[in-house]
């Protein structure tokens, strides 16, 4: 069962390939995954997304950081 789209505070759906800011700001990373089903297998207790971002690697962010609006959109993927 597919689950409702992750969406930022702005109200843009978040896609795989999106370029966003997080850590207040401080850090930026890319959309590699959205984890939003079998969370089990990802060992998490909720959807967020996983982010690619140089130097601190691989970083999941829960979906309940984002209605504290504290990751954002930075440039859309194609």
């Amino acid at each position: 069962m597919k689950s409702a789209p992750m969406n930022y505070p702005n109200g843009a759906e978040v896609k795989v390939g999106d370029k966003v800011r997080f850590e207040r700001g401080g850090s930026t990373g890319t959309v590699e995954r959205i984890i939003d089903t079998s969370l089990a297998d990802w060992s998490v207790d909720e959807p967020g997304v996983m982010l690619l971002s140089a130097p601190s690697g691989r970083v999941f962010i829960h979906v309940s950081i984002f209605v504290r609006q504290e990751i954002a959109p930075e440039l859309r993927a194609a």
